[in-house]
């Protein structure tokens, strides 16, 4: 019996033959249209989790790819299940069981680091180190400290602003567990807003729970809204953690510190910022630094010892822990110059920025407390400001001293030289134990191509006329019992109460111009930190945040975006392709 096949039964045929043929085409080409297939999945993913706008063509991309994957696993069954089951498949199991192993590995790691975070700031230049300073002060933290950043999450005009803000109350948190935060919406919660004094977004509020002591600070200023697009506008605080550590000093109880600046003599303005011979730069930041800044004028007021300072002081009276004398041009006044002796044998603070030639009454003074200071001012022709060699930069300093700990290098705009000499320091019995009556301290010398000139004006050294050498440009007078003419008030060492004095040869440093140029300002602020025994708050202040930024047009910054996306991937995958062709 036979059979005829008819039109349907050769079409079927034909079908199956172009089946066959496919399966031969694809069996050969069966890796490689897989590998590509899961790249085509892994990069559709990854354009619909991280580009909202791209999700429908991931999508696609992603079906394509197992699409791929599906034909290529039919077409090869056979050969997909050789792979399982022979040598290569034992191979790709070793393979997939060393990955899972070095996940588990990481998981684990990850774990272990959580629990027991570290932390490194590879930038170069810190930008996210908390100043000493500032680990000290949250480290020195008795009682829980609370703060409120008052922004409102869901604003985008807010949201570059609270990052930062968020991510240094972060930092503040992570290195004391004394020390806790929360952001709030003011619009919110207006009535916790008006509780602490918040009047706008981008204020922050530190405080003591059970207690009525609160201060705020500003992570953002608001300058109200765009009147054409109603954007809300921000101004970012450049000294942002700086502004944060004054109020947890002022909230966990610390009390403000009090530094006179003496007047009546031509000293630096202290008022007025646009000036640049005054120094109204560094008392905002002596402010900052959690002191009141006060003006002393010796005419009008009177000095009391500080151990009185717990009784009250009359109107005409101050009891000053600090006074600082910067760059006077006239001399002091005979009872003047009594009253601050005094002050000292009290056990008072001085700091003193005196500039060449000033004025006799003030040399005299400083040689009553161990130190000369030259009329003349130092040169430097080895390290100077350029074009000024009367500008010398000061590098060598002393490491072992607080003030200096830490500080590279310093500059002075035409600076006096700082003598001394311990050998010949009258000694003075406390306690038992003769000690000398003043301890005069180095804390900075020119270099080694240093002269001192008398003549002010000039910036070339006569070798005939003038004194090489290295020369004192800040000195320390410690454990200083009494002037030289004079003998120490207190013998008993359970009342004596030894004086202190930083002299530095120049006022220039300190002043507007100057002020926040190279260490100076640090120099400044370490002196009086020292003095007044507030080691904590003896740091180098933190650096300035580098931007880096990349300036491309829209166009040139769509290249740079595809091109990490999907050109770089593309080249490795193609890499690893034509590596297994070659090896197969």
């Amino acid at each position: 019996m036979t059979s005829k096949s008819g039109p349907g039964d050769r079409n079927t045929g034909k079908r199956l033959d172009g089946i066959r043929a496919y399966v031969k085409e694809v069996g050969s080409v069966g890796p490689a249209s897989a590998l590509m297939g899961i790249l085509a999945m892994v990069v559709g993913l990854v354009l619909m989790v991280t580009v909202s706008e791209a999700k429908t063509f991931g999508l696609a991309i992603m079906i394509l790819g197992a699409v791929a994957v599906s034909l290529t696993g039919i077409a090869a069954w056979r050969a997909v299940t050789e792979s399982v089951t022979g040598r290569r498949g034992r191979y790709s199991a070793n393979t997939l069981l060393m990955i899972i192993s070095f996940l588990l590995l990481i998981g684990v790691l990850n774990f272990v680091f959580w629990d027991n975070p570290n932390r490194w700031d590879v930038t170069s230049t810190r930008q996210f180190t908390l100043a000493p300073r500032t680990l000290d002060v949250l480290a020195n933290l008795e009682t829980p400290v609370n703060a409120i950043a008052f922004f409102d999450r869901n604003d985008e005009d807010q949201r570059p602003y609270l990052e930062d803000v968020d991510n240094l109350l972060r930092e503040f948190s992570v290195r004391s567990n004394q020390f806790a935060y929360e952001v709030m919406d003011p619009d919110v919660e207006p009535n916790i807003a008006k509780q602490y004094g918040v009047t706008s977004p981008g204020q922050v509020a530190f405080f003591v729970n059970d207690s009525d002591t609160f201060d705020v600070a500003f992570g953002a200023r608001y300058r109200g809204r765009n009147p054409r697009t109603g954007d809300a506008i921000f101004d970012a605080n450049p000294s942002l953690e700086q502004d944060f550590v004054t109020p947890l000093l002022i909230v966990s109880g610390q009390e403000k510190k009090t530094a006179y600046f003496l007047t009546g003599h031509g000293e630096r303005d202290v008022v007025d910022p646009t000036s640049d011979d005054g120094i109204f730069t560094a008392v905002n930041a002596l402010t900052k630094e959690n002191f009141d800044v006060r003006p002393l004028d010796l005419s009008r007021k009177k000095i009391v010892p500080r151990r009185t300072g717990d009784q009250p002081l009359e109107e005409d009276q101050v009891a000053p822990s600090l006074i600082i004398i910067a760059g006077p041009v006239k001399d002091l006044l005979d009872d003047e110059a009594d009253e601050l002796t005094d002050f000292l044998e009290d056990g008072g603070r001085l700091l003193v920025l005196i500039d060449p030639g000033a004025p006799t009454s003030y040399i005299d003074f400083l040689s009553n407390w161990g130190v000369t200071v030259s009329r003349g001012n130092v040169i430097d022709e080895e390290d100077f400001l350029r074009p000024d060699t009367r500008v010398p930069f000061v590098t060598q300093h002393n490491t072992q001293n607080d003030i200096t700990k830490g500080i590279e290098r310093t500059y002075f705009p035409g600076v006096a030289a700082i003598q001394f000499d311990m050998q010949s320091m009258p000694p003075v019995v406390v306690g038992g134990q003769i000690l000398p009556q003043q301890n005069v301290i180095e804390i900075s010398r020119t270099s080694s191509g240093s002269w001192l000139v008398d003549d002010l004006t000039r910036s070339t050294p006569n070798a005939d006329l003038d004194t090489q050498g290295t020369f004192s440009t800040v000195v320390l007078v410690e454990d200083a019992f009494a002037p030289l003419d004079k003998s120490p008030k207190f013998i008993d060492p359970t009342s004596a109460i030894p004086a202190s004095l930083v002299i530095i040869g120049d006022s220039d440093f300190v002043t507007n111009k100057h002020f926040n140029n190279a260490s100076n300002g640090d120099l400044f602020l370490n002196s009086i930190n020292y003095l007044t025994g507030d080691v904590s708050l003896i740091n180098i202040r933190p650096k300035q945040v580098a931007r880096r930024e990349i300036l491309a047009t829209p166009k040139e910054f769509d290249v740079i975006r595809y091109t990490s996306w999907f050109v770089l991937p593309s080249l490795m995958a193609l890499a690893g392709i034509g590596i297994w062709w070659v090896r197969r």
